[in-house]
């Protein structure tokens, strides 16, 4: 009777190894090695051929052998899963069954290879073999430098233009093509309206920005004509002119023309007649005449320096003095500023008449002028019938 020896392997080794268990006549088990034949001893065993079983490692078994059969091809030390790949020669060094000739593994061989077409590589017309992201199939990427779908171009970036007024829809990208319906740049805020773009004259306070440049304001426009630019009339500079009402008429004043609300237009206050309204301040008050409401300071508003009642105060001159009494401080040209001819001290010279002839003093050349007393204090004298 024949016994057979029972082989015991280290747990460590079983561990690192393949360590069968062989069944034996008379249920005798044995404990080997599953081995496949190294022939080039890189440690990588065929791929092709049978295993066979081992009581020793396999590298020291008889013939040599390894534990895997990951070598394509057996016949050479330099072919194996370890190996570098040389790309191009038609030999899969590293054993991983790719394509040789599809070194970006895009599924993609080069145009010069496309008689290799076949396996992981089944398609040919790759342009560069060293990115995944170039090849017939990609995305192309327009204006950045590189072809990426391969078709001999880098196409340049253009812009939907949805409303043809030549300016693009930043948020509609595309490669530029031959249609009316792609531009080159991105400046339009709404592609559905051709009247808005960069190029569009703006309309101050209308909640349009026409010109794109993020403002309802366009401070070179005179909306209302009274030769104040709407930017000046921005008085607040929060670039809404719509919260701007001097006078308090709810017309905004880059809307108003008569913007303090004096019966003197915007236009018309302007003395020095340059043409200019901002640089008139008859009362130096640092408050311009078009946004002064008495422009000559006398305590008369300019509304009320207007004797002849047709509502137009440019039109009265009652000393003759070529100084319309607005812009007169001396309305009747006595010698005593208009704003002094107020007995009464309320503040309001209109409603004096020391001689009871039913012309207020400041507006009377014979009225009774003031008396100055030793104070400095001064009063007007009463009239006969007082």
């Amino acid at each position: 009777m024949n016994l057979w020896k029972i082989v015991l392997v280290p747990l460590c080794i079983a561990s690192v190894w393949s360590v069968d268990t062989l069944a034996l006549p008379d249920g005798i088990s044995r404990i080997g090695f599953e081995c496949y034949v190294d022939k080039d001893t890189d440690t990588y065993g065929s791929d092709t051929g049978d295993s066979y079983f081992s009581d020793v490692a396999c590298i020291d078994a008889e013939p040599p052998g390894s534990e895997n059969n990951f070598d394509c091809d057996d016949s050479n030390k330099n072919i194996n899963p370890d190996a570098e790949e040389s790309w191009y020669d038609g030999v899969d060094n590293d054993c991983d069954g790719a394509n040789d000739y599809d070194q970006d593994r895009d599924t993609y061989v080069l145009e010069k290879y496309d008689g290799f077409k076949g396996g992981t590589a089944p398609s040919g017309g790759d342009c560069d073999d060293t990115s995944p992201d170039v090849n017939p199939g990609a995305l192309e990427i327009p204006g950045n430098g590189v072809d990426e779908d391969c078709d001999g171009f880098d196409h340049k970036q253009c812009w939907v233009d949805s409303d043809g007024d030549e300016y693009g829809d930043p948020d509609a990208p595309v490669a530029c093509s031959d249609t009316d319906a792609d531009v080159g740049n991105d400046q339009d805020c709404d592609d559905s309206n051709a009247d808005v773009n960069p190029g569009a004259l703006e309309i101050s306070g209308d909640d349009i920005d026409q010109n794109c440049n993020g403002l309802d304001i366009n401070p070179d426009t005179d909306s209302d004509g009274d030769t104040v630019l709407d930017g000046i009339e921005d008085r607040n500079h929060d670039n809404d002119p719509n919260n701007d009402d001097t006078d308090d008429d709810k017309i905004p004043d880059y809307l108003d023309t008569d913007d303090d609300g004096d019966s003197v237009p915007t236009k018309a206050e302007d003395p020095d007649g340059d043409g200019d309204p901002t640089n008139n301040d008859t009362d130096d008050d640092k408050r311009l005449n078009y946004l002064d409401d008495d422009d000559d300071g006398d305590s008369v508003p300019t509304k009320a320096e207007d004797p002849d009642g047709d509502g137009d105060p440019t039109n009265d001159n009652t000393d003759k003095d070529k100084r319309p009494n607005y812009l007169d401080d001396d309305d009747d040209g006595d010698g005593i500023l208009t704003i002094r001819e107020d007995p009464d001290g309320d503040g309001d010279p209109t409603n004096d008449d020391s001689d009871k002839d039913k012309i207020p003093d400041y507006l009377d050349t014979d009225s009774p002028g003031p008396k100055i007393f030793d104070n400095g204090f001064e009063a007007i004298p009463k009239g006969p019938d007082s």
